[in-house]
């Protein structure tokens, strides 16, 4: 009788780490295709948005594109079916600390996830806040007795610059290297 008890318990241990090796490979899938749909959602109402509400201005475009990139995550990210939860890891009787370690990386993946779209949504907002004219609205609002004022000079060097000379004459007339 030894030997059904041995083979028993083996066969439930073998069918519960099958089971598990299904739910982590499950919960890989699902928190691949939320990531993805994440990403997306997030480029399109980050792009979407402001055009949308038409918003005007550094500061508008940079919370419009703030805001539609957070939402646009968001929706993307529920289209999916969102990540996965660690509820079916919890239980069994074999395989307990690797129930709680998936539990745990899987509690982990959905913060970063949160984290990721929260800081996404930050450089996006201020990506499209840079725009020229913030360091026009800037360098107005700190005035021309400010000791920062050549500071926003330098991004407004290359405007009036002629273009360069090249020095071996303009090929397009036959005047230079290339016949």
């Amino acid at each position: 009788m030894a030997d059904l008890g041995s083979f028993l318990l083996a066969r439930d241990r073998m069918a519960e780490r099958q089971a598990l090796n299904d739910i982590a490979l499950r919960a890989q899938e699902k928190n691949e295709k939320a990531s993805s749909w994440q990403g997306i959602g997030g480029t399109m109402g980050g792009l979407l948005l402001p055009i949308l509400l038409g918003a005007t201005g550094p500061v508008g475009i940079g919370l419009a594109a703030a805001a539609g990139t957070l939402g646009g995550g968001l929706l993307g990210r529920g289209a999916a079916g969102g990540p996965a939860r660690g509820t079916a890891v919890k239980g069994g009787k074999f395989y307990q600390p690797q129930r709680e370690n998936m539990y745990d990386e899987l509690s982990d993946f959905r913060s970063d996830m949160n984290e990721g779209l929260i800081l996404n949504s930050i450089k996006s907002g201020v990506a499209y806040g840079m725009t020229p004219e913030f360091f026009g609205e800037a360098k107005d609002w700190l005035g021309s007795d400010n000791k920062f004022k050549n500071m926003f000079d330098l991004f407004n060097r290359g405007q009036n610059v002629p273009p360069a000379q090249n020095p071996f004459g303009n090929p397009v007339n036959n005047r230079g290297y290339i016949s």
